[in-house]
């Protein structure tokens, strides 16, 4: 179980790095403001780690519950589906958003 959790922690880290670094350049491209676009960069990055910090702590709470070694491991992968699955509606809803608020301000009666 801890090695569960420092490799879980340990991905988390360097993935959540990782999209902090690479979402910088869509932030600075889509938010005028360098100050607003690196506060919206950062809660982001706040937000993936704080979703998947309590996914991994519900993951280690439920563990106990599996009797077999490998139902843990079984258990384990279905876990980190379900967060990419998660993760994956959360970008593209993300996504369709900044799309309509961009298309919404090329429209010269609109004032967003």
């Amino acid at each position: 179980m801890v090695l569960y959790i420092v490799v879980s922690g340990i991905i988390i880290f360097l993935l959540g790095r990782f999209l902090f670094r690479q979402g910088s350049r869509w932030t600075y491209e889509f938010i005028e403001s360098v100050e607003n676009a690196r506060s919206v960069n950062k809660l982001l990055l706040l937000l993936y780690y704080l979703f998947n910090a309590g996914l991994l702590l519900y993951s280690v709470f439920i563990w106990e519950n599996a009797p077999d070694f490998l139902d843990r491991i079984i258990y384990s992968c279905r876990r980190i589906g379900l967060a990419v699955a998660i993760l994956g509606v959360l970008h593209y809803q993300n996504l369709v958003i900044i799309l309509l608020i961009f298309h919404f301000k090329s429209i010269k009666s609109w004032k967003i």
